[in-house]
Parts: structure tokens; C-alpha cells; sequence
């Protein structure tokens, strides 16, 4: 019963939303027209805009295409940036939207129950839309929510501003709600996977065409192909033979001058890599110059062809090249699914995220594949699998940039309670580090406390966060977590403990400057000259070789806190800096940290200096 009352649900949905062609109010003639859509499938509620053939103009971007889309169905939006550099589309009219706990798909919440099992503090998807209930946008249902933008079943490695419209593409922008827009089919990396599903470049291409001509869909047994199919393509998963017959007969009503198969050459793999920094007429040296296609139910070979791509290229990333046809084909319809040619520009070493760029994001997505051997640029040390090696290969590289970011977005408050409201001299306590109910990837966090009544003694962040740094300043302790499943949901986000050293009750203070959830992986600018290192004590006499924090251990911690010495992110006492010279060459450098990581991941049992000891 449930089933199928959703199913109907479903179906009423996408039969209520079929909206009004988009109008152009121009008086010179487009330059082309994409298809486009505006889908929110993941939430099972059909379209905000159906497929359909929207215009452009000469120099215009696909930022300025959306605009035109959604002002044309009567619909406004909110975004970030300008229409033509950093755009980001934030949120899009939506008002009335009913609830989705039944209608999200159910493979939505497999993937968040794969989110949960690593995070077991995750809030769940919500019922309904909290922020803004009329708008439909980021951050609504669950903390990755938002929305991206494909062209022919490939998301784009830049903004909307920077990618450009040629005649016959297909753009879906698609609201994703778990995995970063794995659930969409892109590239989201976060524990919840990534789903695959219908190429739907060919279909939404039938489907606008059949849309605009009145003579079509003024035709009874057409018209009831095409409402199937809209209804059908209400369900993300749909697969292709289920809208078959239909689209054949779709197809077979818009007439003759139709390509209906477009490949590559036989034995053309159509995927290229390339090393960062290649240009793209050296990234295209090769493309193939014609392609196998059937014309009008003929097989022919299509040659002259050229290739073009929709976006500025250079950056790390998936780019896809499309193919150009001679003139002569300019009169015919492209109802075939067009080959593409893919280029991986890689991204310099350890830029993970693929933003050209060496921050805070290159840990939290190496974090996020620990353990595996498919994620190459993760792999620092080409050992197979990414280990903690390759997190402290790349905290050298990072340097102090990894607590250095300008232009921050402004602070958000957090709170601190206690696990007791009193203490006797001694016991320790522990203050949890609360955010408020909102997504975040990164935060810095600083903190007051009176030492004549507090001890600090230990920090552990929130379980799936990443710890970079522990360094105490004039103010008190400072400290900083990066998520490792994309954003958090509030709540809990460290617990720090002290040990008491007068009785009462204890006062800690987040200050102003630290009190920051920031969301787009940048943190607050604070540099090292800013801070010094906690002072930590070893035992005298009797230490422990390669333990540098003098817990009585040697793990990664102690490597990690070399590496940052190093990179001039902290200092190091004397007594630690014996400690750390495991090669006993006198001194305390990358060499030595190496020699701990091997020790660590189980490579060496021993250390140099001890052997010559």
C-alpha cells in the first residue's frame, strides 16, 4: 500500500509541475539553444522545470543561460559571486513543497546509513525544508545538500560562469541531498559512494523537441508518449527500457534529417590524461577527425570533424570535448547520444581536491580514502594504498598554510559545557566544544582558560574529524578539525580535558576570533608567528626514542609534530628534539620524520640511533 501510494504520489508530482516554455525577449536571433532542465529527483518530486530548448546569445555563459530559463517559468533565485565570475547557484524558488520522507528515493537513505555508520553522531534527512521553505537550496533536508549542474551526463570541473552553450547540449542542474552529488551520479567521495544511473543527453534531447511543436502535441497518442515519459522520468533510477517504446515513437514522429548514432572510431578509447599545466591544443593533439553514424536509418562515417569544449580548460579535472559536424549537418537533428573526448588534466602533487590549490579540503578528501588503493592522487608515496604516510607528506607540503586563509565568512558562535558544574583539585574535567544544528567542513576554534585553575591535558575531536593542530597563544588553547565525510551536522565537535587545579567551578571562554564554523574549507587567518607550540614534557633521563610528545608511544602523532617543526608550524624543546633525531645525526629534520612513519605503518622495528647505541 505504502509502494504504491508513493508511486502515485510520484507520478501526480511531475504531472502537476509541467510548466510554460521559456520566452526570449530579445529581438536579435539566439546564437543556438540547450536543452535544460531543473530536476530535483533526489527529493522524488519531479521537476521545477521540464526539459526544454532554452536560448542563447553570442558570449553569453551557462550562469546567464539559467538566469534566463528561470526567469522565463516566473521563477526567482539566489546566488553567490556574479553571473560572470564565481558563480554559485544558492537556491531556487520552490514554495509549497510537501514532505519527502516518502518519497526520497530509498537508495538515499542507504547512502546516508553508509554516512551514519561512520559518523554515528550525523543528523538524519529531514521531513521538511527549516531554512528558507520557499526556496529550495543548499544545506535543505541534510547538511550536503545544494545544487550542480551536468552538460550531457558529465559534471563540468568549473563554475557555470565559466562554462559556455553550444546548440544541442543538454545542461540538468539536479539537486543533490547525500554524498556531495553521488547521488546525482557525479564524483562525490564521501563514504556514502556514488550512484550510476541513465544517460539521459538522448532522451531529454527527444523530449524537448517533441515539447515545442504544437502540431506533435497537438497529436492524442504523442502527446500520451510524452506525458508517460515525463511522469517515468520523475524516478531518478529509471533505466531505459521502461521509456523505450516510447521514445521510439517519439523519435519516429519528428521526421526525417535525424542522425541517430554517433560513435567514436572502432578502437578509440575516448579518454586522454594529462599532466597539469597542458595546454589544450597539445591536450587535443590527437583526437580522432571522424566518427561512425547512422543518418536517416543509414550507417555512414561522418569525417571533418573538429572537437570543442564548453569551458575554460586548465584546471585539475574531467574535461569533456564534444564533437563538431561539418556545416552540411547543420539541417539535420542530433537525437544520438554524442561521443565525448575526456580529458584528466591531473592535479599537482597532493592537490586531492583537484582546485589547484594545497589546503585544509587535500586532507579532509585523503582522509576520506584512507585505506584504499584506487585513489592514486591520494597515493603520495606510490605504496598502493593511501596511508597516514601520504597525510604527513602532504601536512609538509601544506606547511602553514593549513592555518592560513584570508577572507573567511564571519563567525558563528560556539558553546562550552562541562561534564560537572564543580570540581575538587585533581579530578580532571572535561569541556565539550558544541557547534550550533548547521553543516560545516572546517572549523578553528580558540579558547580562554585560567591556568592557575585549569591544566590542559588532552583534546579529541568529534569522530569523523581530522585533527591538524593543537598550539596554545597568549589567549589560551587553540585548535582546528576538518571533516573527513563532507559537512557535520552540528552538535558535539571536540571534547577537551584538564586536569583541576583549584576547587570549584570552572570558566572556559570561546573567544570572538575563534568562534567560526566555516563552510568552505578555508580557514580563519592565524599564522604560525602567531602562536607557539604547547610545551610538552619527557621524561628525564630514561626517554623513549621517536617519542616526541612523551606519552610513553610512538605513533604519528609524534611524526606529525616533527613535520610541523619543520614547516615552521611549531617549536619543539630541546629534550623533544633529542627525542626526534631517530637517525642520530644530530639533528631533527624530514628524515628522521620519514624513519617514524615507517616505523608506525610496521616497515622498520627499530631506529638508527638505536642501533648504534
Amino acid at each position: 500500500m505504502k509502494k504504491a501510494g508513493k508511486r502515485f504520489l510520484v507520478l501526480l508530482l511531475a504531472a502537476l509541475l509541467l510548466c510554460g516554455s521559456v520566452k526570449v525577449a530579445r529581438a536579435q536571433e539566439p546564437a543556438g539553444y540547450v536543452v535544460m532542465s531543473v530536476e530535483k529527483l533526489t527529493l522524488g518530486q519531479g521537476f521545477i522545470m521540464e526539459p526544454q530548448r532554452v536560448p542563447y546569445f553570442e558570449g553569453e555563459n551557462m550562469a546567464q543561460v539559467l538566469e534566463r530559463a528561470l526567469t522565463g517559468i516566473g521563477r526567482s533565485f539566489h546566488y553567490t559571486g556574479t553571473l560572470t565570475d564565481g558563480f554559485y547557484l544558492a537556491e531556487i524558488e520552490d514554495p509549497n513543497r510537501s514532505g519527502i520522507t516518502n518519497t526520497v528515493p530509498s537508495y538515499i537513505y542507504e547512502m546516508w546509513s553508509a554516512l551514519k555508520a561512520g559518523n554515528p553522531s550525523i543528523k538524519s534527512i529531514s521531513d521538511t525544508d527549516t531554512l528558507e521553505p520557499d526556496y529550495l537550496g543548499e544545506l535543505d533536508y541534510f547538511g550536503q545538500s545544494g545544487w550542480m549542474y551536468s552538460i550531457n551526463d558529465a559534471f563540468p570541473p568549473v563554475g557555470a560562469a565559466n562554462s559556455y552553450p553550444a546548440d544541442g547540449l543538454v545542461v540538468r542542474w539536479q539537486f543533490t541531498l547525500v554524498g556531495l552529488g553521488g547521488d546525482l551520479g557525479g564524483t562525490g567521495t564521501t563514504a556514502a559512494g556514488s550512484k550510476k544511473f541513465m544517460n539521459r543527453t538522448e532522451l531529454y534531447t527527444v523530449m524537448a523537441s517533441v515539447r515545442e511543436n504544437e502540431v506533435l502535441m497537438a497529436d492524442s497518442e504523442i502527446r500520451a508518449a510524452y506525458d508517460r515519459v515525463l511522469m517515468q522520468c520523475a524516478d531518478i533510477t529509471l533505466e531505459k527500457t521502461a521509456i523505450e517504446s516510447d521514445l521510439d515513437l517519439m523519435k519516429k514522429a519528428l521526421g526525417g534529417n535525424q542522425i541517430t548514432k554517433l560513435s567514436l572510431p572502432t578502437r578509440e578509447s575516448g579518454v586522454r590524461t594529462c599532466g597539469y599545466g597542458t595546454d589544450m591544443e597539445t591536450a587535443m593533439r590527437d583526437f580522432p577527425t571522424y566518427l561512425m553514424a547512422q543518418v536517416d536509418g543509414e550507417s555512414k562515417i561522418i569525417t571533418g570533424v573538429t572537437w570543442t569544449l564548453d569551458s575554460q580548460f586548465g584546471a585539475p579535472g574531467d574535461y569533456m570535448f564534444r564533437p563538431v559536424l561539418p556545416d552540411k549537418y547543420g539541417r539535420y537533428t542530433l537525437l544520438a547520444e554524442p561521443p565525448v573526448m575526456q580529458v584528466t588534466v591531473l592535479p599537482p602533487s597532493g592537490d586531492v581536491t583537484g582546485d589547484a590549490l594545497l589546503n585544509i579540503r587535500d586532507i579532509s578528501r585523503m582522509a576520506a580514502s584512507a585505506g584504499r588503493e584506487d585513489r592514486l592522487l591520494c597515493d603520495l608515496d606510490g605504496s598502493g594504498t593511501v596511508t597516514w604516510n601520504d597525510f604527513r607528506l602532504l601536512t609538509a607540503l601544506l606547511g602553514s598554510s593549513a592555518l592560513d586563509a584570508s577572507g573567511a565568512p564571519d563567525t558563528v558562535p560556539l558553546s562550552v559545557t562541562f561534564d560537572k558544574e564543580t570540581y575538587a583539585a585533581g579530578e580532571q574535567a572535561v569541556a565539550y566544544v558544541e557547534a550550533p544544528d548547521a553543516g560545516f567542513d572546517t572549523f578553528v576554534v580558540a579558547m580562554s582558560f585560567d591556568t592557575d585553575k585549569l591544566a590542559f591535558q588532552s583534546l579529541q575531536l568529534t569522530e569523523p574529524l581530522l585533527e591538524t593542530a593543537v598550539l596554545d597563544t597568549e589567549e589560551g588553547l587553540r585548535f582546528s578539525g576538518a571533516s573527513l565525510e563532507g559537512a557535520v551536522q552540528g552538535g558535539t565537535v571536540a571534547a577537551v580535558t584538564f586536569t583541576v587545579q583549584a576547587d570549584g567551578a570552572p570558566e572556559v571562554t570561546v573567544l570572538p576570533d575563534g568562534t567560526a564554523l566555516l563552510y568552505n574549507g578555508d580557514y580563519l587567518a592565524v599564522t604560525a608567528n602567531e602562536m607557539k607550540t604547547r610545551s610538552l614534557s619527557l621524561r628525564q633521563g630514561n626517554f623513549l626514542w621517536g617519542d616526541v610528545d612523551g606519552n610513553g608511544e610512538i605513533d604519528v602523532v609524534d611524526a606529525g609534530l616533527l613535520i610541523q617543526f619543520y614547516g615552521g608550524l611549531c617549536e619543539l624543546t630541546n629534550q623533544q628534539l633529542t627525542a626526534a633525531d631517530v637517525n642520530g645525526d644530530g639533528e631533527a629534520d624530514t628524515r628522521d620524520a620519514a624513519l617514524l612513519i615507517r616505523y608506525c605503518n610496521g616497515l622498520i622495528d627499530s631506529f638508527p640511533v638505536e642501533i648504534g647505541s
